[in-house]
């Protein structure tokens, strides 16, 4: 079976252009076929027929298919937390040893702060703490991209179709840090329309897969001690959310003893 998301069609004049057919536009921005492009609607009945539960990737932690951040102040250790939840998800065994994993299966992680060998390093250590020998951890279902594009242009945008459609049942994409992936020289900070939209760029093709997405962003420095969604830098992130996991030490790390008490807020749209 061909998984290749890609193909080569004729549009309406006979040109030849490339088409992503898990994508409903080709790269002119025309609809690949005669039916005028429209948003889809749907009557109450049929919203009540499809029978829709909701249903989580960790138990009390993540719903399955939610888009949305983890955050927290500089050296909140975030890096660290998308590799437990990655190894969480891509192993079955429950997060932190506290919340089960109901949705396990294969993970993609966008890496933009160190190479995929540091996340290697990370992988090995931490799966210690799941009882994962270094065999184990090397044969998760976890697909790791080092390279960086912003994640709204095309480079980005064709290798997470790609990803989607070749790995079998994938169940979460991370994206490690939003700020190295961001890439738009024209965005504006504060402008909370420009900001979601970089961000709604992704999550409508982890929507469409009904694959959950974890992005990671660090805190402005006004809100750095606090666990809020007002504390999450830049606009338009915090309105994007449909899940959200805020972090903080909870105590002094002790360096020595590499002891880390952490502190968690965990939310989501559907309460």
């Amino acid at each position: 079976m061909n998984n290749d998301p890609f193909a080569i069609v004729n549009d309406s004049t006979g040109k030849s252009v490339a088409v992503n057919t898990n994508r409903s536009w080709n790269i002119e921005g025309t609809a690949p076929n005669s039916e005028p492009a429209r948003l889809k609607s749907y009557s109450l009945a049929e919203v009540f027929d499809e029978n829709y539960q909701l249903r989580f990737m960790i138990e009390n932690f993540w719903i399955q298919g939610a888009f949305g951040q983890l955050a927290g102040a500089e050296k909140a250790l975030k890096s660290y937390q998308v590799v437990m939840i990655a190894l969480a998800v891509a192993s079955g065994r429950p997060l932190y040893g506290h919340f089960p994993v109901v949705t396990s299966g294969p993970v993609v992680i966008f890496t933009g702060e160190g190479s995929r060998h540091l996340v290697q390093r990370r992988m090995e250590h931490l799966g210690q703490l799941y009882g994962l020998s270094r065999s184990e951890v090397r044969a998760l279902p976890i697909t790791i991209l080092d390279d960086i594009a912003p994640m709204a242009e095309d480079l980005f945008q064709n290798a997470l179709s790609y990803e989607l459609a070749q790995i079998p049942k994938p169940v979460l994409v991370i994206i490690d840090p939003f700020f190295t992936y961001h890439g738009s020289r024209t965005s504006e900070a504060g402008n909370v329309f420009q900001e979601a939209a970089i961000l709604t760029s992704v999550s409508e093709e982890t929507i469409q897969a009904d694959v959950s997405l974890i992005v990671s962003n660090h805190f402005n420095k006004i809100g750095a001690k606090t666990l809020s969604l007002a504390s999450i830098t830049q606009a338009g992130g915090r309105e994007w959310s449909a899940g959200w996991v805020l972090v903080a030490h909870r105590e002094e790390p002790d360096l020595d003893k590499q002891e880390f008490q952490m502190e968690f807020i965990v939310g989501s749209r559907e309460g």
